[in-house]
Formats: C-alpha cells, sequence, structure tokens
C-alpha cells in the first residue's frame, strides 16, 4: 500500500470508507457514497489478497504470551488452594 500513501492515509480512507457504509445502512440506503467508490478504488491493488491481509490471527500480538502469563500467574494462584481437590476432580461429561 506504501505506492498509493502512508499510513495516516491508509487509515483516513479505511474510516471515511466505513463512515459511508454504516451512515447509508443506518438509513436503509444502498451503499454509492462517492468516499466509497473512491475508496475501493485505493483498495483494488490488494482485492485479491484482502482476505488473507485480514487474517484475525495476524493481529493477535502478545495475546498468548498474555493469556499464558495470567493462567500460570493469577489464576494459579487463586487455584493452589483447590489443588488437592482439583488433582482428585475427573472430566464430566453431559450427554443430552
Amino acid at each position: 500500500m506504501k505506492q498509493q500513501g502512508g499510513r495516516n492515509d491508509l487509515l483516513e480512507r479505511v474510516k471515511k470508507t466505513e463512515f459511508f457504509k454504516v451512515s447509508f445502512q443506518s438509513r436503509g440506503t444502498a451503499n454509492a457514497a462517492p468516499g466509497t467508490r473512491e475508496a475501493n478504488l485505493f483498495f483494488q491493488p490488494v482485492w485479491n489478497d484482502i482476505d488473507s491481509l485480514v487474517d484475525p490471527s495476524l493481529f493477535i500480538g502478545n495475546c498468548p504470551k498474555i493469556v499464558d502469563d495470567y493462567c500460570n500467574g493469577e489464576v494459579a494462584q487463586k487455584l493452589a488452594k483447590y489443588k488437592e481437590s482439583l488433582d482428585k476432580a475427573s472430566t464430566a461429561q453431559l450427554s443430552i
């Protein structure tokens, strides 16, 4: 996307597209805003790659580490007093 402009330009175009989309949907009319058409042309170079560019797994950052730290820290401390019961516990199976 660098050939079309910088990061701020990209962000502004995304926000503009979303604004037009929401405002037209709230009125129950077709999404035919000029800003939306302009944004669509702006993103044309990545149309074929859009699914891979917005793949949620690309945006998880430090989430796995944060969850592991939390579970192995605070949660482990809270569960420590129930360790004996948890060690004896078995997995329950629910059949409906």
